[in-house]
């Protein structure tokens, strides 16, 4: 009940602030049971997404970010903390459940935001939580111009679904894992507006 509460004064003052503009959102599948992958340019990139959707959306998040008494509302909109630098087996637990239970599970393939837009290598996240799920992939790109201010213009980009045979992934090799999240990045960066 909060989060929709909260999701419609977030659409209210998202629109106030920021010029956003949804491409491809007929690509949204209907129900859950997927991912949703995006680059990340801001703090702001959940809610840029999460106002495209009917469906709740769930996060993982740096768990620097859940401190009193920030922890209580980031868990209520639907994020949960990834420590990410320790290989946080009880975080993606908690993302497999998600997806299994036919939910949305969105992450940033990146791990950290690239605040430039600068190019950077995706971690294998994504990838390992669609082998464990067999989770199909919906690619999303953000973009807009330099720092995010007021009024500043922003693109929102959704891809067409990846089914999870064409990530390619083998289960007896590593390597194709590492494959399946560079291919999924090249497929976030594809929908930049100003790549085109």
């Amino acid at each position: 009940m909060f989060y929709y509460f909260a999701r419609g004064i977030a659409r209210f003052v998202f629109h106030l602030f920021y010029k956003i503009e949804y491409i491809g959102k007929d690509n949204i599948p209907e129900g859950g049971g997927y991912i949703v992958a995006a680059n990340h340019r801001s703090l702001a990139d959940p809610v840029f997404i999460g106002l495209a959707f009917r469906e709740r959306l769930y996060y993982m998040a740096k768990k620097e970010l859940f401190v009193f008494p920030l922890k209580y509302l980031f868990r209520a909109l639907g994020a949960f903390p990834v420590d990410r630098g320790a290989g946080d087996t009880g975080a993606l637990t908690v993302a497999e459940d998600i997806v299994r239970e036919k939910k949305i599970l969105g992450i940033f393939p990146q791990g950290k935001r690239a605040k430039n837009n600068e190019p950077l290598k995706p971690k294998s996240g994504v990838a390992v939580i669609a082998k464990v799920t067999k989770a199909d992939i919906l690619p999303v790109n953000i973009s807009f111009s330099g720092r995010l201010h007021f009024r500043s213009r922003v693109c929102v980009s959704f891809g067409t679904l990846i089914p999870y045979a064409d990530l390619g992934i083998d289960e007896e090799h590593i390597a194709t894992v590492k494959n399946a999240s560079r291919l999924i990045m090249d497929r976030i960066n594809e929908l930049d507006p100003m790549q085109r």
